[in-house]
């Protein structure tokens, strides 16, 4: 019984002798604890979050193998990517011609003398097709799918079916800025309007009106644009009173809005993208005491995804404006494409810099990346 005590006494005088190291000892293993548990928690949070930065995956990145360029020559030319070097060209007719750019960024017709043409790469050559003639000479803009040529004369849109080369559809217009065919779809916009015409439907109950769809945006819109192949981008202005910008995910059979979203700056410059993108891509003007900073936006569409990258594209070396370089340029698959006076120039989104820069010594009309 005295041994026991004895055994108290000092395991009693060892804890009043260490009691502050015990103290410190269990507080660290209190803190590390409570640390593994808020740390387990934040990265389940995190999993089950969606991120602030869009990461861009190696399978979704292409460089363009080539560039398509057109000149006021009728000169259309293809550039390899790799070496820089014109590879090809060819001349299409004489006088003025019109361009068409494939939403799918792989050819462009051209509208010359009344006769339409595909141009397209294969094997590292051009190959010019004869794809429609038509009737109509005094041609302002035209569109095709693989349905229909659509040609406005500045009056009227006539469309033509390209399976019997015959006239399939023709309705009075004042103006189409914003327009493109979709399936059976005259799809246009008219101030803060968006229209959905229905051709076939028009040619049988002209007394109805189910063959049209509209849908108010509220503002003017920017740009139509396709993403995920068969979905509708519309940049459009409402909000713009309040400094924000509007962007409609639509349904292009019925103009339903799948979604809609704001930014919280209305100075924005949309970049076309590649229709089977699931990324939109803009350039936001910020500015500040007097100086205007730019930021490229990628913005993932992808269903309960809308994350948003955001980079500086100011340089001390560059006084380039992007805003106005970017209105006839692309923007896809981690590359955007641009051009700079008489360079185009190659900037990689994901390492956030000019990557290439091609010197073409010629005024151009446009151009094209080829991204197969």
């Amino acid at each position: 019984m005295e041994e026991l005590y004895n055994k108290m006494s000092n395991f009693k005088y060892f804890l009043e002798k260490h009691k502050q190291k015990l103290l410190i000892i269990i507080s660290v293993f209190i803190l590390i604890t409570v640390g593994l548990g808020f740390y387990y928690v934040i990265k389940k949070n995190k999993e089950q979050t969606i991120p602030d930065k869009v990461i861009y995956a190696d399978e979704g990145i292409k460089l363009a193998d080539y560039i398509i360029t057109y000149n006021k020559s009728n000169e259309i030319k293809l550039i390899d990517v790799k070496t820089f070097n014109e590879i090809d060209m060819l001349k299409i007719g004489e006088g003025p011609s019109l361009y068409l750019k494939d939403e799918t960024l792989e050819h462009i017709y051209v509208l010359n003398n009344n006769q339409i043409f595909k141009i397209e790469e294969e094997n590292g050559k051009l190959k010019s097709t004869e794809f429609f003639k038509l009737n109509e000479s005094d041609v302002k803009d035209f569109k095709v799918n693989d349905k229909y040529v659509a040609i406005f004369n500045g009056k009227e849109v006539i469309t033509y079916s390209l399976e019997n080369k015959e006239e399939y559809f023709k309705k009075e217009f004042k103006n189409l800025n914003q327009w493109l065919l979709h399936d059976d779809n005259i799809i246009y916009v008219d101030n803060s309007k968006i229209y959905s015409i229905n051709m076939t439907k028009y040619k049988t109950s002209k007394s109805s009106n189910n063959y049209l769809v509209e849908v108010e945006l509220g503002g003017n819109t920017d740009l139509i644009t396709y993403i995920n192949n068969n979905s509708l981008m519309v940049f459009n202005n409402f909000g713009k009173d309040l400094n924000k910008y509007s962007f409609f995910n639509l349904n292009p059979e019925t103009l339903y809005v799948n979604s809609a979203f704001n930014n919280d700056n209305g100075k924005i410059t949309p970049i076309t993208n590649d229709s089977d993108d699931n990324m939109i891509y803009f350039v936001e003007t910020v500015v500040k005491d007097n100086l205007e900073n730019e930021f490229l936006i990628t913005m993932d569409m992808e269903e309960n995804k809308n994350t948003k990258n955001r980079i500086s594209l100011n340089s001390s070396t560059s006084e380039i404006k992007y805003k106005d370089v970017i209105k006839d340029g692309f923007a896809t698959k981690g590359y955007m494409y641009y051009l700079n006076g008489n360079d185009l120039e190659i900037f990689d989104l994901r390492g956030e810099s000019l990557q290439y820069t091609i010197t073409l010594n010629e005024e151009l009309i446009s151009f094209m990346p080829i991204v197969k």
